[in-house]
């Protein structure tokens, strides 16, 4: 006698539901995940470019002060005032005011201001061609 075997049909289509949803479940995890990751970034850059834009709001309202045109123009242009004197270092660089440059090109500076030729005004020995820093500085 052959025995004859059943199947269980409902237990068997549960069981392939619940391996599908698991799978399923699986991939939008993933999915998920790297959206999470994403809007983790975004966030971030989000709130760098909000600290810029706070950076850049706050220089625009001083842009138009005269302390600000005298400083962009003394960093930008290299310009300074009659009766100042700018340091130019090997590198590119200047001195910023109230800083004494070492004695070596302190001496170099004094050297290269007496050999360079120009016409110094009775009135302000120190100045280089006076007239062309009064027309190159900042009127404030």
């Amino acid at each position: 006698m052959e025995k004859k075997v059943r199947y269980n049909w409902p237990r068997i289509i549960i069981i392939i539901a619940v391996i599908v949803a698991i799978g399923y479940a699986l991939f939008l995890a993933k999915d998920t995940v790297s959206l999470l990751k994403e809007n983790s970034d975004l966030k971030k850059q989000n709130k760098q470019l909000t600290q810029e834009k706070k950076d850049l709001t706050k220089e625009l309202k001083n842009v138009n002060t005269p302390e600000y045109i005298e400083e962009q123009a003394k960093l930008q242009l290299k310009l300074i005032r009659p009766g100042e004197t700018l340091f130019i270092l090997g590198d590119g660089s200047t001195v910023p005011k109230g800083v004494t440059p070492s004695p070596d090109k302190e001496k170099d500076n004094g050297e290269n201001q007496e050999q360079g030729g120009g016409e110094t005004s009775p009135d302000n020995p120190n100045s280089e061609n006076q007239g062309a820093q009064e027309n190159a500085s900042p009127e404030n």
